[in-house]
């Protein structure tokens, strides 16, 4: 093959002046040249279910599944019930489960990631770990390995304004998470249907327009 264009172009003298939000922070990157630019403080806030990119990584790493598989079967306890219960009462994202059933590891991710229920990082942190503080040791040993240098998580799912983090760091999340396959195809999935809770729908209102396949959206009242 023969090169019909430089290795690089400069595209001006200056950055463009990129818009950034009237409130918060953001960070902005290209795939091959990282972070271009960023607005706002770039000091740990609170991350909201966007926790759960974590959450869902981990899990994917402890247990790697192949495409197209549904992995193993999780139980679903009358303790995982309650909880479920407490936090609906909490006014918090919940997807409903019953005592006795099994969720797939698969559909378990699903209910996760795009109706964000937050039971459902907690039932999967107790799966993985055997308690939520062990498994939230893992993923904030995660995140030094990756470099997320201001994100520090207290729980897995995201409710308590204590997990913390920065745009960038978010970025470099989203980088090594959208690597996996399975995560890649869950959060662009704009519904699912899954037991007890049927069709279900992603939180993420704007997958699918202008190109967008992902990654997670999250507020809270701390959050904003």
């Amino acid at each position: 093959p023969t090169s019909l264009q430089p290795v690089s172009h400069q595209m001006g003298s200056t950055p463009p002046e990129l818009p950034g939000p009237s409130t918060g922070s953001a960070a902005i990157a290209v795939a091959g040249l990282g972070t271009i630019a960023s607005h706002g403080p770039q000091t740990a806030q609170p991350l909201a279910s966007t926790v759960k990119m974590m959450t869902a990584l981990q899990i994917l790493e402890d247990h790697p599944l192949p495409l197209a598989q549904q992995g193993p079967m999780i139980p679903v306890s009358a303790a995982d019930v309650a909880t479920y219960q407490s936090e609906k009462d909490q006014g918090q994202s919940v997807f409903p489960v019953v005592a006795g059933e099994q969720l797939t590891e698969y559909q378990a991710l699903q209910a996760l990631l795009v109706p964000s229920g937050n039971n459902v990082a907690d039932l999967l942190a107790t799966w993985d770990a055997g308690s939520l503080p062990a498994f939230v040791g893992k993923m904030n040993a995660r995140t030094l390995a990756v470099g997320m240098t201001q994100t520090k998580y207290v729980d897995a799912s995201g409710f308590s304004p204590d997990s913390v983090g920065t745009p960038g760091d978010l970025i470099t999340l989203a980088q090594v998470a959208m690597r996996n396959p399975v995560f890649a195809e869950i959060v662009k999935q704009p519904e699912a249907t899954l037991p007890v809770g049927g069709r279900v729908f992603n939180v993420d209102a704007a997958l699918g327009q202008e190109g967008i396949i992902g990654v997670k959206t999250g507020s809270s009242p701390q959050a904003g």
